[in-house]
């Protein structure tokens, strides 16, 4: 029940502050973030706060201590010793939303419409592991075992960063770069907790 919970908690946020995005945007942007995570990304503006959907990879720089920390927890209960050959990360995806509820005009005379945003939202990571283990009982010794199982993550994300337009050189572009904090509560409670950076690039429609 309790991990049911969480888990419909990360959805409910991502659903609700995308609606909320979707009702009372003024401008949106469209386009990809570079970093950890990379993927597509929709920025829905309003005149003081605005809301990032993003969906595509996680993890690039691997996550091998947690995925070898995921397949003993798999097996310990089960067997006597456990000793992980391999563990990887493999097709790790995201979805991921941020309110950032800081939205302001830095006002830099030669660098208009320049933005600090603060925020905080929720991540989904969907993650296939590749393991190979060894397995050891007292009545009949080792055996080796090899395949997969699938990690499932959810947790809120801290968001904060410089969003910057370039609409009054007449270039219908916003750039922006981020630094992000993902807490895992979902399916182990702070089991994973990462600081990702990204850059940003959007094209801005009114």
């Amino acid at each position: 029940m309790h991990r049911a919970m969480l888990k419909g908690w990360g959805w409910l946020v991502i659903a609700t502050t995308l609606a909320n995005g979707l009702l009372f945007a003024q401008r949106l942007g469209i386009g990809v973030k570079l970093g950890e995570p990379t993927g597509i990304t929709l920025k829905f503006y309003q005149s003081a706060s605005n809301f990032d959907l993003s969906f595509g990879r996680t993890g690039w720089w691997g996550w091998a201590w947690n995925a070898i920390d995921r397949i003993e927890r798999k097996f310990t209960s089960q067997y006597d010793d456990v000793s992980v050959d391999y563990a990887y990360y493999a097709r790790p995806l995201y979805i991921q939303g941020i309110y950032h509820f800081v939205f302001r005009d830095l006002n830099i005379p030669d660098f208009p419409n320049v933005f600090v945003e603060l925020g905080i939202g929720a991540q989904a990571n969907f993650s296939v592991v590749r393991y190979g283990v060894w397995l050891y009982r007292n009545n009949w010794g080792w055996r080796y075992e090899s395949g997969t199982l699938m990690d499932i993550d959810v947790g809120p994300v801290l968001s904060g960063g410089i969003d910057w337009w370039l609409t009054e050189y007449d270039i219908p572009l916003g750039i922006s770069l981020n630094g992000t904090i993902f807490f895992e509560m979902f399916d182990v409670p702070m089991g994973r907790w990462y600081i990702g950076t990204t850059l940003g690039i959007r094209y801005l429609l009114d």
